[in-house]
């Protein structure tokens, strides 16, 4: 019914008189990039554009009109040529795309500094990140919806394959950013990004470049958006969030500035305002010149916090203040030479302060951090021909880390039940320096039109260690075969590294040193298959094993806290090696104003404490994931929905007397019931004399499902003996709706 609707509003459509160039534009604001030849595209020629078309079909089909093609050089780019008498309905992704684009012009945002087709990655666009419904209009979040992603839906980090939440890499534009996301120190909940500055997000869930080290897990890079539609900015405000964007440009010189405010101390003084006043904000700026084909470009980001949340148990005050300025120069060097040069500052001040909690526990925390980090990063990227490219570069930072830490706690009975110390004092002053280098080369080499090789070396270097200095090696090697234009097979291995960061020290658990670093390698086969032009089915298969690993800190039963460390259920995980393993079955496609993606994955990761394997909390054996989106007319509808396994959670027995083994004994011995949810966002397009006006509202878990995500004991000391009195399951996120305005001019 949904696509038949599409098929009839599409005969409606008016047409419209414009130039390519206009067209170009709109596909590019979308997350589209563009390369071609002057002397073949003509960008100023006028056309006959249907009014509404959106898909990068609709494109083709109007480009063969005037005897032009498609080819897909990336996930988001795409070459502009002559269209030939051999050239199919179909736009194909082989090497031979990507590699046969002589005498073109190509834009900056094109270059990469290694290939990216022999990884598990995915590239979400800008329109991909606008119109799929997520909590609190955070773009990043749409990652949870993808396979490899375990995700409860309360912090914006997912568990990638398996992996602990810290084992993501998040680069905004070229910068790698320590923990970018408000209310940090309360699960995470929101990313620091306005959704408008990015351009597209490239997420990788494992067997990355060499280029991307010290995590173990995944990356996510963020591109910034530097094509916009003129005039010059817009204003939104929603339920969450408050938001001022403006950009420009002159000749060879283009700027970008955006302010977002949470609104979420504004909503709570309404529905609760005894919770507290969570106020956060974030800005970015960003100023580039072009020349030829060199760009100059100063940016920066500020976000900052200031949470206060308070019950009738628990208080909580939290304050971060992130900041970073960074340049970077990309320039070209004779034919076939790409370079990158970055510098970057950070500074990032927090403080966390607690309160005694009477009933469940008495303690106070008290835990300040200041950091300063320096890095210098230079990359290049040498074409030799049609069938060798050579990527390689360097990182120098240099961190300062000062921690003062001062934690008394007093555990009440479910302490003493698990056998946990009664008492715990800790007060840690200390100051660290880290002075970091690491260096990185990737080939590919193009074997024949069948098979081609990439091959991965990198190396780091920590100044400080649990033997002082630390050094790490992590090779990487991948396979591409195309047997033909609708096939691709990756075979891929991989070792990534993750030393413990400077920053990283959890002094609130007890942490005074640091450990080795952890280990994990990968191992991926994996198979696209293109059906046709509109749709493919993406199949993969994957083992991880994580060795070396450091201790890790969890709620037994509720992970969902204010302060998590005074709980009375904090354990240590000792344990000595895990393991993650999955096979991956994704759908994607799209015709005419329906876009969609469907995944579905089976996994299993444990861990291995005391010779037991033991599910990790998170480990889901089956997801399922859609979301789509329908284009038509002034309406853009998205529809976002998932369902997984319930995660492990750990019951006590029923007589808490005899519990005389380690709590690896039974931990994790239960499971929640299945997680459930569907999202949904509605917006309609108004269009107003040289501005437009986007009204839309989105609604988080509509059919208000009971999700659970930990569970709550209370236990009775009587006399000698100790009596389980109740258990209560801990619901996650409600039914939460949201509206909002956009004024784009």
């Amino acid at each position: 019914m949904l696509l038949a609707v599409s098929l009839l509003a599409l005969s409606l459509h008016a047409v419209a008189a414009t130039t390519l160039n206009d067209v170009l534009l709109k596909y590019k604001n979308r997350g589209f990039n563009f390369v071609y030849s002057k002397n073949v595209v003509d960008t100023t020629r006028v056309i006959d554009w249907p009014e509404g078309l959106s898909s990068i079909l609709d494109l083709n089909s109007q480009l063969r009109e005037l005897g032009l093609t498609l080819n897909k050089i990336t996930s988001n780019t795409w070459g502009i040529a002559r269209l030939t008498s051999t050239a199919g309905d179909d736009l194909p992704l082989t090497i031979e795309s990507i590699v046969d684009l002589e005498n073109i012009i190509v834009t900056a945002s094109l270059h990469e500094v290694t290939g990216r087709q022999n990884a598990s990655f995915e590239s979400l666009d800008k329109s991909q990140l606008e119109q799929t419904p997520s909590f609190g209009g955070d773009a990043i979040r749409i990652v949870h919806r993808l396979p490899g992603a375990a995700s409860l839906g309360i912090s914006s980090k997912p568990h990638v394959r398996g992996g602990v939440e810290n084992e993501l890499l998040v680069v905004f534009d070229g910068v790698v950013l320590i923990d970018p996301f408000h209310l940090r120190d309360f699960q995470s909940m929101f990313s620091t990004f306005n959704p408008q500055t990015i351009s597209n997000i490239d997420y990788f869930t494992g067997g990355f470049p060499a280029q991307y080290g010290n995590r173990m897990s995944g990356v996510m890079d963020i591109a910034i958006q530097d094509n916009f539609e003129p005039p010059g900015g817009e204003l939104g405000i929603s339920v969450f969030t408050t938001s001022a964007l403006f950009f420009g440009e002159n000749q060879n010189t283009t700027w970008l500035f955006s302010a977002r405010r949470g609104n979420l101390d504004v909503l709570l003084d309404t529905v609760n305002p005894s919770l507290g006043k969570p106020k956060y904000h974030d800005l970015y700026g960003k100023l580039s010149r072009r020349f030829g084909d060199n760009e100059l470009s100063v940016s920066g980001i500020l976000f900052e916090d200031d949470i206060r949340f308070s019950t009738d148990e628990e208080t909580a005050l939290s304050k971060v203040k992130n900041s970073y300025i960074w340049s970077q120069f990309k320039y070209r060097f004779g034919e076939n030479w790409y370079g990158e040069s970055l510098l970057s500052v950070g500074r990032i001040d927090a403080e966390r302060f607690g309160e005694t909690r009477l009933e469940r526990s008495e303690g106070t925390i008290s835990d300040l951090q200041d950091i300063d980090i320096f890095s210098i990063k230079q990359l290049f990227d040498w074409r030799a021909n049609n069938a060798l490219k050579l990527s390689f570069g360097f990182t120098f930072s240099q961190t300062r880390v000062s921690y003062e830490t001062r934690v008394d706690i007093d555990k009440g009975t479910v302490a003493d039940v698990l056998g946990l110390p009664d008492t715990v004092q800790i007060d840690f002053q200390k100051r660290f320096k880290d002075i970091n280098f690491d260096s990185h080369t990737t080939v590919i080499y193009k074997l024949s039109n069948l098979v081609t090789l990439q091959a991965g070396l990198r190396f780091d270097r920590q100044s400080y260690g649990p033997s002082g200095s630390d050094h790490q090696v992590s090779p990487r090697l991948s396979v591409l075969i195309i047997p033909s234009e609708k096939i691709l097979i990756r075979l891929s291995y991989g070792r990534f590294h993750q030393p413990q960061s400077l920053h990283e020290l959890e002094t609130a658990d007890g942490e005074t040193s640091f450990f080795k670093s952890q280990r994990s390698d990968h191992y991926i086969i994996a198979g696209e298959f293109r059906l046709n032009s509109y749709s493919k089915v993406e199949l993969e298969f994957y083992y991880k094993s994580m060795s070396d690993l450091k201790p890790r800190y969890e709620n037994l039963f509720n992970p969902y806290v204010f302060l998590p460390e005074t709980e009375p259920d904090r354990i240590t995980i000792n344990a000595s090696r895990a393991y993650a393993k999955g096979f991956e079955l994704t759908y994607t496609g799209r015709l005419d104003r329906l876009d969609w993606n469907l995944n579905y994955s089976i996994s299993k990761v444990q861990d291995k404490e005391d010779g037991r394997w033991i599910n990790r909390r998170w480990d889901q054996p089956h997801s399922l994931n859609a979301m789509l989106t329908w284009h038509s007319g002034n309406f853009d509808i998205g529809l976002a929905a998932a369902w997984h396994t319930g995660w492990s959670y750990t019951t006590l027995p029923d007589d808490v007397t005899m519990i005389d083994e380690n709590i690896s004994s039974f931990r994790s011995n239960e499971r929640l019931k299945d997680f459930a949810t569907l999202d949904l966002r509605v917006a309609y397009n108004f269009q107003l004399p040289n501005s437009k006006l986007v009204a839309f509202v989105e609604v988080t878990n509509l059919p208000n499902r009971n999700n659970e995500g930990g569970v709550e004991y209370e236990i009775n000391d009587e006399g000698d003996e100790f009596e389980l009195d109740e258990v209560d399951l801990e619901p996650v996120f409600p039914l939460v709706p949201s509206i909002g305005v956009v004024w784009r001019f």
